[in-house]
């Protein structure tokens, strides 16, 4: 049995980088993971933020390595769309391991049943 068998682990910033290989890390303990990125460029910042493609890539490796992953463009800095993306049906089936909402409780904490 996997560390995370029978959990699900929401990861912001999941399109590239440490986000990604976060992901990769918690899949292979088992976890389901739910890969969140805003995959956009946002205003004011001078270099290249990661794209929808970078977050299907994210996905493709969890698979390929035998993981489950769902994607959702996500922008972690709206409370309400990291409430929606935290309460979906499918990630109130499993318990979700702390770690996974580090960055919300930085920006936006939540407020969880």
């Amino acid at each position: 049995m996997a560390r995370f068998d029978g959990r699900t682990a929401i990861i912001t910033g999941a399109a590239r980088g440490q986000g990604r290989a976060h992901a990769l890390a918690l899949a292979a303990e088992g976890a389901a993971v739910v890969a969140c990125d805003i995959a956009d460029q946002i205003d004011g910042v001078p270099y290249a933020l990661a794209t929808k493609p970078d977050l299907d890539e994210t996905a493709r490796l969890v698979r390929a390595a035998g993981g489950t992953c769902i994607t959702e463009r996500v922008d972690v800095r709206s409370r309400d769309a990291m409430a929606t993306a935290h309460s979906a049906p499918w990630a109130k089936a499993t318990r979700l391991p702390s770690s996974s909402r580090s960055a919300t409780q930085r920006i936006a904490p939540l407020r969880c049943a």
